[in-house]
């Protein structure tokens, strides 16, 4: 048997078709997408280095934001006011950190201390002694919320477009990550885009 694999959805990656091409995600569950027909759902296992779970006494008050250039935290995907992040800071004294780049450079929101690009090791370190993970709508289906809630960080799900007339219809949401849309609080906190509001109470209800 010959089989391929492919992370993301489309079927056209191998010549004898979707039933043939393995996937990470149950893609045929996520709302966005439909029931159609999806590559055969494999799925795949996160590393055991994750169950060294860091004690909370020994972490800093920070929240960890998903997000690797400078672009995510631009309009359309990201719908917030760009000192949202230095806004909390000053107001609630939560701290927040990204890798981005070189360390130290200025990111669009001068509350993120940027860490700069990381060896593994030294992400899984910064990751694991954060409080919070934070999505800010891209990138898409990333393993780190995985990493995340396996050493005991709750995630912020960005959900990117709804139903404007029931925004609450979970069947009609585009998620950042649509594989954990279900899981729920204390664990996912799905917040709309550009909703301040819901942003902050989710972010501080992660904290508590």
């Amino acid at each position: 048997k010959m089989f391929g694999f492919h992370f993301w959805e489309n079927t056209d990656e191998h010549p004898l078709g979707a039933q043939w091409t393995l996937a990470p995600e149950p893609y045929r569950t996520f709302p966005s997408l439909g029931q159609r027909d999806f590559n055969m759902y494999l799925g795949y296992s996160i590393e055991a280095y994750c169950g060294d779970v860091i004690p909370l006494e020994e972490r800093e008050h920070r929240a960890y934001i998903l997000a690797k250039i400078p672009e995510y935290f631009e309009p359309p995907r990201y719908g917030f006011h760009d000192h949202i992040f230095s806004d909390m800071k000053k107001d609630y004294g939560y701290g927040f950190a990204a890798g981005i780049g070189k360390a130290g450079s200025a990111l669009p929101d001068s509350g993120i201390t940027n860490l700069g690009f990381m060896t593994l090791p030294e992400f899984r370190r910064q990751l694991g002694h954060s409080k919070v993970l934070i999505g800010v709508g891209r990138p898409r289906l990333s393993p780190t919320p995985y990493d995340g809630l396996c050493m005991g960080l709750p995630f912020i799900n960005s959900i990117i477009d709804w139903d404007k007339n029931n925004p609450d219809d979970q069947t009609q949401w585009y998620s950042q990550h649509e594989g954990l849309i279900n899981v729920g609080e204390p664990y996912v906190y799905n917040v709309r885009q550009g909703n301040e509001t819901q942003f902050k109470a989710a972010i501080a209800k992660a904290f508590e």
